[in-house]
């Protein structure tokens, strides 16, 4: 499969061996930047997507900025590592998703995502709604209660898609990210950003 760099911004062939991110994400009715046989040269070229920047979206520019701030080096992203108007590649591609997505040490889960320029939440600054503060009433601390991430996910464009629930089920480890906080989850546990550890009857599979 090809992978985007994220430290050099071209598109390069995985090896065996090869560590990669994943985005899940919603299209929308929006125009997204699409790898094709003409741009496939370029953007095999060190810094080819630089000058496409302008025509990336948001979503998928989080995910780039979101990768290189985890200290990781590559993303898969269908609409660029996938050749659009090449009928055998996508194909191929889109018959080992299981393999994509299995394989991903991890997912970003753009839960909160109408269309492929919705912003990450949490990535930039004022991405997502503020949590209000602590509390303190008669002594006792109280502490904003997050929504579950199986009610998020329920009210989510995201999981209506049947394409996106496939990407998150063949997923092992998904990082969710919503408009209040981020969820992480593997096979055996999940947790959030600011609590110690929660329980869900949201499935990966192991």
């Amino acid at each position: 499969i090809m992978l985007i760099d994220v430290g050099r911004m071209q598109l390069v062939e995985s090896l065996p061996t090869s560590r990669y991110i994943a985005l899940s994400y919603v299209w929308g009715q929006v125009s997204v930047l699409r790898t094709t046989k003409d741009l496939l040269p370029i953007f095999r070229e060190e810094g080819g997507l630089l000058p496409y920047d302008d025509q990336i979206p948001s979503t998928i520019k989080d995910a780039i900025k979101l990768v290189s701030s985890l200290g990781e080096r590559f993303l898969w992203v269908d609409s660029l590592c996938i050749v659009q108007d090449d009928p055998l590649h996508k194909h191929t591609q889109i018959s080992q998703m299981n393999i994509i997505y299995g394989q991903a040490s991890l997912t970003i889960v753009a839960v909160a995502g109408k269309t492929a320029n919705s912003r990450l939440p949490g990535v930039g600054p004022d991405t997502r709604m503020s949590i209000p503060d602590l509390e303190t009433v008669q002594d006792i601390c109280l502490v904003p209660s997050h929504l579950s991430l199986a009610s998020i996910l329920d009210d989510s464009v995201y999981e209506s898609r049947a394409w996106t629930f496939q990407e998150r089920l063949l997923s092992k480890r998904c990082l969710f990210l919503t408009r209040w906080t981020a969820y992480y989850q593997c096979s055996s546990m999940a947790f959030t950003e600011d609590e110690d550890l929660f329980r869900e009857e949201v499935t990966c599979v192991p």
